[in-house]
């Protein structure tokens, strides 16, 4: 493991950090969602396929990879949050008619880790998170 970190730019330890985000993003998702209504699998997949693709961007320093881990965990975030819409809707309102609005709180955290995840990765693509050049 420890050659997986030596001579890698800062960019590095932000990318694990957003890897992490997106791993309890994800599963938090999975663990809220069956008693909510049912999974949605785009959500699912973007988040969990987000998961692997930032993994294997950190094993092979691909910056297409992390362009795909940004599109893939942003595409996750985007669907639960218009999934949500009603639940939104009926909370804001004070009534209950579109969705459930006791599961706002749970969505919101969920998107609030997945955007998160997603900035880090903005930010890792800014900084760099290949091998440094040693002269």
């Amino acid at each position: 493991m420890k050659s997986l970190l030596t001579n890698r730019k800062a960019g590095v330890y932000v990318l694990i950090v957003s890897i992490l985000l997106q791993l309890v993003s994800a599963v938090n998702y999975l663990v809220w969602a069956p008693g909510a209504g049912g999974i949605d699998t785009l959500v699912a997949l973007g988040l969990g396929m987000g998961c692997l693709v930032g993994i294997a961007a950190f094993l092979f320093s691909s910056d297409l990879l992390l362009v795909a881990d940004t599109a893939l965990c942003s595409c996750g975030m985007l669907q639960l949050a218009v999934s949500s819409a009603g639940s939104f809707a009926d909370w804001y309102q004070g009534i209950v008619m579109f969705g459930d609005p006791s599961q706002v709180p749970r969505i919101l955290t969920i998107c609030i880790l997945a955007l998160t995840a997603v900035v880090l990765l903005i930010i890792t693509g800014f900084m760099g998170f290949g091998k440094q050049e040693t002269s």
